[in-house]
């Protein structure tokens, strides 16, 4: 046998990988509705295999997409795996354009196109901001909008990013900043007209979360509407739409038409839920270029290469996107009809978790599920007392943790005499 060539024998296990890779994905989606079964046979946690995590954990703390990511996101991962040694600049077409003229077609803004004579021009134009997840885009929003003197107003408990930017502020530097956090109403719905009322002369953002985490509550798209309208136009209005594409309501509106028509509007998006690319961290604001350069003054972090490539294909699979819907949909039913049950209140969700009341101190029951190898959310974190958070799993895992809290509240009523 004659010496091996290095070249065919790279090419060789090249091929081999990424036809591992798509055919393993291939086969875990050639039949849509077996997805959120085909992995799992039991309802406890000891049968669980989740798709991303150690066998016998359930996991449903982090609202992280149960089904995994998109196949044609994966394949695009493989397809891209051996161009890491190249920065992203320096292919073509430049992953990080590929991935802002995709978003650009979805919401059907004006595609930039970039080279290198227009570069300058055409970054002046854009739209479009990406980060290597949402998180640095809500941070960067949240300086450019401190100054002293400056006021902020967000609804409590909600995603808290941005007034945590705030707070470190006012702690570390001593900054003359002031943060009004107005509770959510009886409905667990942001009280617009509470905070309408805190906007004044010295106010540069208001914050919302729609839906709202860790409520799941979603306000109304004209209510929304008129809410930006009436904000004076020296206040930023930041929209947070980690989880719009759970919502039940159909035709359901969102606000990325008001990022376009107001130019003091930011509205954020992630990839990391409905998408199911949470560890490629990638996100994206959609606002006026001006807003955007004003952020770009930061180092606002890039994803990576492949999480571009995987955005991108994950943004055009629109079955993984209607079935990650379907389900989060048949959860929120069934976990509905299991609180019922077992007479414990919660909160309807058009998220993809759901936030119910214990009506006690949660602590022993948050420890107890762990015990079991089921892990949620304590909503003390958001300064909500005596509720827990859950993400919405596949439906073997929904019914594990159902179990375990069922067994947890049958181990902690008191001993008949």
């Amino acid at each position: 046998m004659g010496p091996t060539n290095s070249t065919d024998s790279t090419f060789s296990r090249r091929g081999f990988m990424k036809g591992a890779l798509i055919g393993s994905v291939g086969a875990l989606t050639a039949d849509p509705s077996s997805i959120a079964y085909a992995m799992l046979a039991g309802t406890t946690p000891a049968d669980i295999q989740g798709i991303g995590i150690r066998k016998g954990l359930v996991n449903l703390s982090s609202n992280e997409n149960p089904l995994g990511p998109s196949a044609k996101a994966v394949e695009a991962v493989a397809q891209n795996m051996f161009h890491v040694n190249r920065y992203g600049w320096s292919m073509t077409p430049v992953p990080e354009d590929l991935l802002r003229n995709a978003i650009e077609k979805h919401h059907n803004l004006p595609e930039t196109t970039v080279t290198m004579e227009n570069w300058q021009e055409a970054w002046k134009e854009r739209r479009v901001m990406i980060s290597a997840g949402s998180g640095p885009i809500l941070e960067f929003a949240a300086i450019t909008a401190i100054k002293d003197g400056a006021e902020l107003v967000q609804a409590r408990p909600a995603y808290s990013d941005i007034a945590e930017v705030w707070m470190k502020f006012k702690r570390r530097q001593n900054a003359n900043v002031k943060l009004h956090l107005v509770p959510l109403d009886d409905a667990y719905l942001h009280d617009l007209n509470a905070m309408y009322k805190r906007i004044n002369q010295n106010t540069t953002m208001v914050v919302i979360t729609n839906p709202n985490n860790p409520s799941g509550t979603l306000l109304g798209h004209d209510e929304l509407a008129d809410f930006v309208q009436s904000v004076p136009k020296h206040v930023t209005v930041f929209i947070d739409e980690a989880y719009i594409h759970f919502v039940r309501e159909p035709g359901y509106r969102d606000a990325v038409h008001l990022a376009t028509e107001h130019d003091n509007v930011i509205v954020a998006r992630t990839f990391s839920k409905i998408h199911g690319l949470a560890g490629m961290r990638v996100g994206y604001s959609v606002a006026h270029p001006d807003t955007h350069r004003r952020m770009d003054l930061y180092p606002v972090p890039e994803p990576s290469v492949l999480g571009c490539f995987a955005a991108a294909a994950a943004l055009e699979d629109h079955d993984h996107i209607a079935r990650c819907r379907q389900v989060a949909k048949a959860g929120k039913d069934y976990l509905g009809k299991s609180f019922d049950r077992l007479g414990i209140e919660y909160v309807p969700s058009d998220g993809s978790f759901m936030l119910f009341n214990m009506k006690r101190e949660v602590a022993t029951t948050f420890a107890a599920l762990a015990e079991k190898n089921v892990e949620i959310a304590d909503a003390n974190w958001w300064g909500v007392k005596e509720h827990l958070r859950v993400t919405v799993g596949t439906p073997a895992e929904n019914e594990a943790f159902i179990g375990a809290l069922e067994q947890v509240l049958q181990e902690s009523r008191p001993v008949a005499q």
